[in-house]
């Protein structure tokens, strides 16, 4: 966006999520389903607890780890 009269411009990306293999994209998965409400630096407990319960959710082994089978189905469940 682009105000001229104020000499200002805004770069925005809607709908942006980071990659499902990274925590950070894991996160805001977890967080667009309802499991997750903190947006941590760095992957903290909450995120572990929100990761366990989706793969229990899921019928997953429950590792709180982001394995394959975890992406997959953050991808999955989440529609991307």
């Amino acid at each position: 966006m682009v105000l001229p009269e104020r000499g200002e411009k805004y770069e925005f990306t809607l709908g942006h999520l980071e990659p499902a293999d990274h925590w950070r994209g894991a996160a805001q998965r977890l967080r667009s389903l309802g499991l997750y409400g903190a947006e941590p630096s760095a992957p903290d407990e909450g995120f572990q607890r929100a990761l366990r319960r989706f793969q229990a959710l899921r019928r997953l082994e429950v590792r709180g780890a982001l394995d394959e089978p975890t992406i997959a189905a953050l991808q999955e469940a989440h529609g991307c």
